[in-house]
C-alpha cells in the first residue's frame, strides 16, 4: 500500500510515492524541461537502511530530427549517452548510437542500431553491439494495440551457436 502524490504543470512534472508500511521507501521523480530540452532526476530513498538505493539524473535535447541525451544512472555509476536522427522528410528511417561506461571498472559498450518505417503497419529494428550481437525485429500491426513480433539475435563472435528467433503474437480484444 502507497500514498502516491503527483503533480504536473506546464513545463515540469514531481511524483513522490512512499510505502505505508514500518519501513516505507520514499520514491521521487521530477522532471522540468521544454518542448526541446528537459531535465529529470528519479531516486529510491530506502528509510530502513538510510540510503539511496537508486539516484539517476539525466538531461535531454529533441528537436524534429535528432535526439540526444546523457544520463548518469545507478548512483553515478553508469554513464549513458545515447543519440537518435531520422533522416529523411518522411523521417521514416531513424540511426541510433549508445555509448555507456561503467564508471566503477571502466567498462565500455558500444550499441548502433537502424529503424525504418515501410509502412503504417511494419516497421523493422536492427542493432549491433560491440560484443558481436545482432539484433532484428519486425513489428507488423494486426489492428490497433495487436501485433505480430519476429526477432531474431545472432552472435557474430560466435559462429558455432545456433541463432535465436522468437515469434510473438499480442492480441487485444
Amino acid at each position: 500500500l502507497n500514498l502516491k502524490f503527483q503533480q504536473s504543470f506546464r513545463n515540469a512534472a514531481l511524483s513522490i510515492s512512499v510505502g505505508l508500511n514500518q519501513s516505507p521507501d520514499i520514491l521521487l521523480s521530477a522532471t522540468i524541461g521544454t518542448s526541446s530540452i528537459a531535465f529529470g532526476i528519479e531516486s529510491k530513498y530506502k528509510t530502513t537502511s538510510r540510503s539511496f538505493s537508486r539516484l539517476d539524473a539525466g538531461i535531454s535535447v529533441t528537436n524534429p530530427s535528432r535526439d540526444a541525451s546523457i544520463i548518469l544512472a545507478e548512483k553515478g555509476d553508469l554513464l549513458r549517452l545515447a543519440y537518435a536522427h531520422r533522416f529523411g522528410q518522411s523521417r521514416k528511417i531513424s540511426a541510433v548510437a549508445e555509448v555507456t561506461r561503467r564508471l566503477s571498472n571502466n567498462k565500455n559498450s558500444l550499441a548502433v542500431g537502424v529503424s525504418c518505417i515501410a509502412d503504417k503497419l511494419t516497421t523493422v529494428k536492427a542493432t549491433l553491439n560491440n560484443r558481436g550481437k545482432l539484433q532484428a525485429l519486425l513489428v507488423h500491426k494486426i489492428k490497433p494495440n495487436s501485433s505480430l513480433n519476429i526477432s531474431a539475435e545472432f552472435n557474430m563472435k560466435a559462429l558455432d551457436k545456433i541463432p535465436r528467433i522468437g515469434l510473438a503474437l499480442a492480441l487485444r480484444l
